[in-house]
């Protein structure tokens, strides 16, 4: 069989593993042989011992680099547990890493398994190869996956090829963690404040994250807004309402900007304006009521100031 010119292998990391990782180093596994058989060392599925690579690029991401559950491979945010949507006890698990490899075979010699598959016989069209070690000289990132987290429900790829070295990307990625965590400590610390012993609601876990993800209003500082798009006015108005006191902000106003912004019958500026005065004038408490009354000229004075500065409308 001719010998590739690439091979692809992928790992999983927990985000301690992934910061202390160490890539000026030759690749070896990370734990010694289970047993011997046969006078081949084995692994704990009882396959030949080593590191396993694809020819194939998709079975090496999908396959071996699944990130999966954040909580299967920890660490934790911090140690105390809150009372999630399902009433069952949750933690803030830091994401998990998977690196992609590229492995050139140039001075190396990969070998076909004893027993093909890490999870015995496999139908995935590719070809598996193994070796003892891989020079550091013959390895390069491919791509780095983050996985979803609590506030962050999709997994995300950093490509390599977008970045001038290994090193770029993995600043990247230490900079998109850095990040979340500022996100974990805000929803931390208003969950505690806002919510604490009782379960989150739908709505409570979905504006946070609308708020506290990695590309939630709070946390980014530059955006573009379109004044007659009634979402980015309710954007614009949550984001003052947070910013007018960070620490003590009104929550249940907060709550209320959002369920607008969920809103699926509010297609114009007119039909926010329309929600939020309809809204005001229901017998709710005198709280409620003050709310939208606050929501409202909020808005006014949003579509003053706009009209003052002259924005031009999209």
């Amino acid at each position: 069989m001719i010998k590739p010119k690439k091979l692809y292998r992928a790992i999983v990391l927990n985000i301690d593993e992934f910061m202390h990782f160490d890539f000026s180093k030759d690749m070896t596994p990370h734990i010694p042989p289970i047993s011997i058989k046969d006078n081949i060392p084995r692994d704990r599925d009882g396959n030949e011992y080593g590191l396993y690579m694809s020819d194939v690029l998709e079975v090496a991401t999908e396959k071996y680099g699944e990130v999966g559950n954040p909580s299967n491979g920890g660490p934790s945010f911090y140690d105390d547990t809150f009372i999630g949507v399902d009433y069952q006890p949750k933690k803030i698990w830091y994401p998990r890493i998977s690196i992609i490899f590229e492995i050139s075979t140039d001075g190396i010699s990969p070998r076909i398994p004893i027993q093909t598959g890490q999870w015995g016989e496999t139908n995935r069209g590719d070809t598996e190869y193994i070796i003892d070690s891989i020079p550091a000289s013959n390895y390069m990132i491919k791509e780095i996956q983050i996985s979803p987290d609590i506030l962050n429900d999709n997994k995300i790829t950093i490509h390599k090829e977008s970045f001038n070295s290994d090193e770029e990307c993995i600043n990247c990625v230490k900079k998109i963690i850095s990040k979340r965590e500022n996100g974990y400590g805000l929803f931390k610390n208003d969950r505690d404040k806002h919510i604490g012993n009782r379960a989150l609601t739908a709505t409570e876990m979905k504006m946070y994250k609308h708020l506290y993800s990695e590309n939630g209003i709070i946390l980014n500082k530059e955006y573009d807004i379109d004044p007659n798009n009634p979402k980015d006015v309710l954007d614009s108005i949550m984001r003052e309402t947070f910013y007018r006191d960070p620490q003590n902000y009104n929550f249940e106003k907060m709550l209320e900007l959002y369920k607008l912004y969920e809103n699926q019958n509010i297609k114009s500026v007119e039909d926010l304006i329309n929600a939020i005065v309809n809204n005001a004038k229901k017998p709710y408490n005198a709280n409620k009521q003050d709310i939208y009354e606050e929501i409202l000229n909020d808005a006014e004075n949003y579509y003053k100031k706009r009209n003052k500065l002259n924005v031009k409308e999209k």
